[in-house]
C-alpha cells in the first residue's frame, strides 16, 4: 500500500511554504531565466500573488507579467523568493526557448502549485 500525505497535510505543507519568510521576504516572483542551473535573471520578476491552499493545491491569483529585454532567449521559469540576494526556489521548469526579438513580456494566467505524494 502507497503511503501518502492527506490534503489537509498538503494544504497546510503549502501554506507554510506560501508564508514562509526566508530572511525578511515573503513576496513570490515569478521570472524568466537563461537557463536551469546557473542561469541569469532577464528582466524583471513578476510579483505573485496565491491563494490559500485547497485541495493540496495553490493557485494563482490574477495574471504576473514578467519582463523581458531585446535580444534575449529565454529557457527556464522559476517561482522563488528573494534570501539575501539568493533565491528560494519554490518551482522551476525548462520551457520551450521562447525568442524576445524585441523587449516584450511574459505573461502567465495560470501557475498552479501541486503537492502530490
Amino acid at each position: 500500500m502507497a503511503t501518502q500525505f492527506g490534503t489537509n497535510a498538503k494544504n497546510v505543507m503549502l501554506d507554510a511554504l506560501k508564508n514562509h519568510n526566508p530572511g525578511g521576504g515573503v513576496t513570490i516572483y515569478i521570472g524568466a531565466f537563461t537557463a536551469d542551473a546557473d542561469g541569469a535573471l532577464v528582466g524583471t520578476p513578476g510579483i505573485a500573488t496565491y491563494a490559500a491552499a485547497s485541495g493540496g493545491t495553490i493557485q494563482l491569483i490574477g495574471s504576473v507579467s514578467a519582463a523581458v529585454p531585446a535580444s534575449t532567449t529565454v529557457n527556464h521559469i522559476r517561482i522563488y523568493k528573494e534570501v539575501g540576494g539568493s533565491q528560494f526556489v519554490i518551482y522551476k521548469k525548462d520551457i520551450t526557448p521562447e525568442v524576445f526579438t524585441n523587449a516584450g513580456f511574459l505573461i502567465f494566467e495560470e501557475a498552479t502549485i501541486t503537492l502530490a505524494g
